[in-house]
């Protein structure tokens, strides 16, 4: 929690569709082991090195590919969940000619 947020960026990037931007095998290479996708020169391990003041990552080997589906899991339901409460309304109403929502 004090590096990554579902919806703000921390000191890492938020993770909201991450899994969208990323492919799933990709995440979990970088989850397991991000010094080593960025000294192969990944073009996208190295953006978010530079983008993020050239701190790396720690490695995690210790999540399996089964934990690291399941926190993807758990980012997609805590975005759905963020987006669908953002506003008390889905889309602003239909504006009618003549009606003013002001009273005098």
């Amino acid at each position: 929690t004090s590096c990554h947020n579902v919806n703000a960026q921390l000191v890492g990037p938020a993770l909201a569709n991450v899994d969208q931007r990323r492919s799933l095998d990709w995440i979990i290479k970088f989850v397991h082991s991000p010094k080593t996708l960025i000294e192969q020169n990944d073009k996208d391990a190295v953006a978010l090195y530079n983008q993020f003041n050239q701190i790396i990552m720690p490695d995690h080997p210790d999540l399996s590919s089964e934990d690291i589906k399941n926190v993807l899991a758990y980012i997609k339901s805590d975005t759905k969940a963020a987006s669908a409460t953002d506003a008390p309304f889905a889309k602003p109403g239909k504006l009618v000619p003549g009606l003013s929502s002001f009273y005098y």
